[in-house]
């Protein structure tokens, strides 16, 4: 691991939120948050050494970011002990709250000499409350969050018990730097060149569901949930067991379909994150690893869901095996001169509440939306509470969709 304020470089993931950063300056657009429910026995003073505990064993939380002779690089900034505040809202309606958490999700980091990640602590009853969790995408992403939601978890329990926290030193992101490095000068990454330049060659008509013309686009955005009804929710498990896939698989599909019905060509893309974490020490690792991959696949209108089914899965077996190729690398090659490869994005993830046998004790997690974002559409299917039950984020842009318009898409 780099010794404390020993300088190093980023990776292709952070590169691209930099860029992103630099094209949407001042706004929340790469804020990550999540707010952090804790309910039955609610101890603020072990809260907080469980946050200091964490900030001391993982290195990567203490990233700041300094410019470097025109260059962005990274360091990591020596542990000291935290106060973190505590907002009381237990005589404050819900909505209050509410107005709080999009407040402090929605303002801007600082970006240059100053903490990417930040924790604020709350109340809001008796033995209720939590902790909202604020970080930058370019030193964390949605993996990292059930990481690290799950360490506080096993950090704060393990206190309220008495016990001695069992807290390693993470690993260090430099390892996923200098793997990418060996990686992208390796034959490994020649082959996964020629698997997208093969897919690409032939175009792909990106998702769309609003025509864009003329000026740019504001990047202000909204956020419009559902929640799947129970029969839906038994379908959607039945299937996914049947066929040995998950909820994102029979989602994209008919996301698919409604774009073909709505005049798609039979060749189609559409944005998908990936893990990009190989490797047990890169799944064990805070930091920005992921990927958002266009996903391209063929529909033909006389497939059978079956059929759809194992065209898909084949093509998404392909690409997880090609994914370590990086985004602007495949947005360079020939005939796409750089440009988005996708306008809607589509993710599954699952598993932000952390369990445990302790009935005294229950987490509750959800993900806060920032306000703003590039895609056209931005598609979450979660599973929070692995109960079998899901819910649907549809963020969008609000100068081309109206509430009304992402209702009927839904339906």
């Amino acid at each position: 691991m780099p010794d404390t304020g020993e300088r190093f470089a980023l990776s292709a993931s952070q590169q691209n939120i930099w860029d992103l950063e630099q094209r949407y300056s001042g706004t929340s657009i790469n804020v990550i948050s999540a707010t952090v429910r804790i309910s039955g026995r609610l101890d603020f003073s072990l809260l907080s050494k469980t946050l200091n505990l964490i900030l001391c064993a993982d290195a990567s939380l203490r990233t700041r970011l300094v410019p470097d002779g025109g260059r962005v690089m990274q360091e990591y900034s020596p542990y000291t002990e935290e106060l973190f505040p505590v907002f009381d809202f237990s005589l404050t309606d819900p909505e209050g709250f509410s107005h709080w958490e999009t407040a402090m999700t929605r303002e801007p980091m600082q970006l240059f000499d100053a903490p990417l990640c930040r924790f604020f602590l709350f109340r809001t009853g008796e033995e209720q409350g939590g902790l909202l969790i604020k970080t930058h995408h370019i030193i964390f992403d949605g993996w990292s969050q059930v990481l690290l939601c799950n360490r506080i978890a096993e950090t704060y329990l393990a206190l309220l018990s008495s016990a001695e926290p069992k807290l390693s030193q993470s690993p260090s992101y430099a390892i996923h730097i200098q793997k990418e490095k060996d990686y992208l000068a390796s034959s490994a990454c020649r082959a996964d060149e020629a698997y997208w330049r093969s897919m690409m060659e032939t175009p792909a008509e990106p998702i769309s569901f609003k025509e864009q013309r003329g000026a740019s686009v504001s990047p202000v955005g909204r956020r419009r949930s559902y929640q799947l009804p129970e029969i839906l929710n038994h379908v959607v498990v039945s299937f996914c067991q049947e066929h040995r896939v998950s909820p994102f698989a029979p989602y994209y599909m008919a996301l698919a379909i409604a774009a073909k019905r709505m005049g798609a060509g039979r060749r189609m893309s559409i944005g998908v994150p990936i893990h990009n974490r190989t490797d047990l020490v890169a799944r064990e690792t805070t930091g920005m690893f992921v990927s958002t991959l266009p996903l391209v696949t063929e529909l033909d209108e006389d497939w059978t869901a079956e059929e759809f089914n194992d065209r898909l899965s084949e093509t998404w077996l392909d690409l997880l095996r090609h994914q370590r190729f990086p985004y602007e690398r495949i947005a360079e090659l020939p005939g796409l001169d750089g440009g988005r490869l996708f306008k809607v994005a589509l993710s599954y993830q699952d598993n932000l509440s952390y369990k445990n046998e302790d009935t005294t004790v229950h987490f509750s997690g959800r993900w806060n939306y920032g306000g703003y974002q590039a895609e056209q559409l931005c598609i979450h299917m979660t599973n929070l509470e692995d109960n079998r039950r899901y819910t649907v984020d549809y963020d969008y842009l609000a100068q081309l969709f109206t509430d009304e318009e992402i209702d009927r898409l839904h339906r």
